[in-house]
This record gives structure tokens, sequence and C-alpha cells, in this order.
């Protein structure tokens, strides 16, 4: 069988053994490494929406802001996502794609982190602009990188990567 991502094996011929559909399930719940990418990729979600939601709130109430820079803060975050759709793509070209979320992903978290300080409208703009780029190079590379994983040994794996990354959305 050849293996895709294993130089030793790529002189082999390459052969289709069907599965049973239950295989598939149980060997992608006991693969270690797919499980930790997927659950972390799915918390990684879940955190991606909350500055999402409660800017706005927290720039009118907290911070004090006027109504209009609150409500613009959602547009700043949007035209900060825009440089961040080519440039992690570039650095992913150069480094990989696995780096490239990992670093965006951490970059989020730390700013998640750092959004608890900020008490002033410019902090609050220049939050928001960061997070704008990094969000959306973590928002772009999950689902290659979960896909790529679910290949790495079997295609069986590759629906339940799916459906995971989909019950992250949906949750």
């Amino acid at each position: 069988m050849l293996h895709l991502l294993d130089r030793n094996h790529a002189s082999e011929e390459f052969s289709y053994t069907a599965e049973s559909p239950t295989s598939g399930r149980q060997e992608g719940l006991h693969r270690a490494r797919l499980r930790n990418v997927l659950s972390g990729g799915f918390m990684a979600l879940l955190a991606y929406y909350v500055p999402y939601f409660f800017i706005t709130p927290f720039a009118k109430y907290v911070i004090g802001t006027s109504a209009d820079l609150s409500f613009y803060l959602l547009a700043i975050v949007n035209a900060a996502s825009f440089p961040g759709r080519p440039v992690p793509g570039f650095v992913a070209d150069k480094l990989g794609a696995l780096p490239t979320l990992a670093f965006s992903m951490a970059a989020i978290f730390i700013l998640i982190l750092c959004w608890i300080p900020v008490q002033s409208n410019a902090g609050t703009i220049v939050w928001v602009t960061l997070f704008g780029f990094f969000s959306m190079a973590s928002w772009r590379f999950q689902q290659p990188v979960y896909l790529c994983y679910a290949l790495l040994r079997r295609s069986s794996a590759l629906g339940w990567a799916s459906r995971t990354h989909v019950l992250a959305l949906a949750s």
C-alpha cells in the first residue's frame, strides 16, 4: 500500500482494501495524535467566538467608549482579518501548516488573556486589530491540519476529523 507521507514505503504498489465502518471510528478514537489535535482545535474554536460576541458590550459598558466606536470595533476586526488571510499562507509555505496554526492559536490565547487589562480606547483598537489578524490565521489552517492528520494512515478517520470540526463550529 502506498503511504502518502512515508518515504520508506513510496515504491510499494497502491492497493485499496475495504474497511468496516466501525474500524475507522474505533481507530480514530485510539489515535492519540489525531485526538489531541482535534480536541485542541475544538477548544480553540470555542474560544475563537468569544471576542466577536463580547467586544462591543465590553467596549461600551466596561471601557466606556461611545456607541459608535463600540459598534465599529467589529468592522475593525474584520478589516484586520484581511491581511490575516494571505500572510499566514506565505508563512505556512515555508514552515508548514501545523506550526503556523500552533503559533496563531498561541497568539490568540495570549491576546485573550491580554484582553482583561485593556482599559482605554487606543488599547482596545490595538487589541482588536491584533486579534483580527491572528484569528483569521488560525481559522484558515484548522481544517487542512485536521484533514492532513486524518490522512496520515487511513482515510477512514477523515470523516471523523471533519465531523469533530463541524461539531466545534456548531457549539
